[in-house]
């Protein structure tokens, strides 16, 4: 399945704060992977829980990790993305952070 899928459904999520919501109230890893895969299917994004999986593992933070340029940016520009996907504080997903 496709990581192009899984960003492309991060960033249609980012628009919509009915699917925020949802995701959010997922009440376990498991749910989430669930619903994430059959909402991205509702909306043309085709992947699998196992590539939410690796999309998520890949954009969690690592303490002391140096800020990517657009990160830096971002801090320093000011502009910020209200994204309850946990997005722009922890780079993860509703209750799965």
């Amino acid at each position: 399945m496709s990581r192009a899928n899984v960003e492309g459904f991060y960033r249609f999520v980012e628009g919509n704060e009915q699917i925020q919501s949802q995701l959010k109230a997922a009440g376990s890893k498991e749910k989430f992977l669930e619903m994430a895969v059959q909402i991205g299917q509702e909306n043309g994004y085709t992947f699998n829980a196992e590539t939410v999986e690796e999309y998520l593992a890949s954009t969690q933070q690592v303490p002391d990790a140096e800020l990517s340029e657009e990160q830096l940016e971002a801090v320093a520009g000011g502009r910020a993305k209200g994204f309850t996907f946990c997005v722009t504080k922890s780079k993860c997903w509703g209750s799965v952070c």
